[in-house]
């Protein structure tokens, strides 16, 4: 679950971002934004928490639904495709030197988007708690549900 409340706080820091979610389809392994059916409903408690829920089968997501909620981080991979929690990028940071490319999982921590490094060779492995909008250069290879034999730790596409 997502907070409402650490989103508005996001949003205040950078009122550009849209607040955008897409989820997973456990059962008929389908992704899609949030919004797109008139079937779809976000849902969010006294606590701040968001939830799907789809109001033609009833089902919403949470440990025991049928859905995975994934939010848009606020960023474009450098072919212009959107960057939501899940996803499974390619990244360089040409803003420092001699850094490797390597290829990391975008992940939502309670607080903040992380990367979780994936690449064995690239001379950090685990997280990497770097604000997402300081990296330069992200390609978006897949995400952990569409392709998760890309959460493997090698540096294969």
């Amino acid at each position: 679950h997502l907070s409402i409340r650490r989103q508005r706080q996001m949003c205040i820091r950078d009122r550009s971002r849209p607040i955008k979610f897409r989820v997973w389809d456990k059962a008929t392994n389908e992704m899609h934004i949030c919004g797109t059916s008139p079937h779809d409903r976000l849902i969010h408690d006294r606590s701040g928490n968001v939830s799907y829920y789809n109001l033609q089968n009833g089902e919403g997501s949470g440990e025991y639904g049928d859905y995975v909620l994934m939010q848009y981080t606020g960023l474009q991979d450098r072919n212009g495709k959107e960057i939501y929690d899940g996803d499974i990028v390619m990244v360089s940071n040409h803003m420092v030197e001699n850094q490797p490319t390597y290829k990391a999982l975008i992940e939502w921590n309670g607080y903040k988007f992380v990367l979780r490094n994936l690449s064995m060779y690239s001379g950090v492995f685990g997280f990497i708690n770097s604000d997402l909008s300081t990296i330069s250069n992200y390609l978006v290879i897949g995400n952990r549900w569409d392709h998760p034999h890309l959460l493997k730790g090698d540096d294969t596409e």
